[in-house]
């Protein structure tokens, strides 16, 4: 990405933000909170994810303005529906992204309205599930959680 000036993002420069690091993995989204952004569809990820693995923190960095107050209630709504909001916390207006990216584990973008155009990895050093991916973006975080959850457990066994 030429237009991103690695001087001013630089991941080095970076800090983790220590009040998130509770040993959990975290997942994250960064969009306002309007229905183009389709942030129910990463409550809906989180409610299947956590089916299998409630070591998870699902944060949502976005404002959340007066004319989408509905849409706002909608997603309340479904996190509680879901039995969820434990393990997910709406960050509102947050003014240190690339602290929490860095923070982040995995960066899930489920707009449904817009292309990406994200400086974002180069903060997380990871790449970034889009909604390109949305089909198949549940199947991959599953795969993952499981592998490292086998692989736990494999460890477990080994120490008895």
């Amino acid at each position: 990405y030429p237009h991103v000036d690695t001087k001013i993002f630089n991941p080095n420069s970076v800090q983790k933000l220590e009040n998130f690091n509770k040993g959990k993995t975290i997942i994250t989204t960064v969009a306002g909170l309007n229905p183009t952004k389709g942030i129910e569809y990463f409550i809906e990820m989180a409610a299947l994810l956590l089916k299998n693995n409630q070591n998870i923190l699902f944060l949502v960095a976005g404002t959340k303005l007066a004319s989408h107050s509905l849409y706002y209630r909608n997603l309340m709504d479904l996190v509680h529906k879901r039995n969820i909001g434990e393990n997910i916390t709406f960050l509102g207006l947050f003014d240190d992204i690339p602290s929490l990216l860095k923070t982040t584990d995995i960066f899930v973008c489920t707009s449904i309205s817009c292309k990406i155009n994200f400086g974002g990895q180069y903060y997380i050093h990871k790449p970034i599930p889009t909604r390109f991916y949305r089909p198949i973006l549940i199947f991959i975080l599953l795969l993952l959680l499981s592998i490292f959850y086998f692989y736990s457990l494999f460890f477990l066994i080994e120490w008895y």
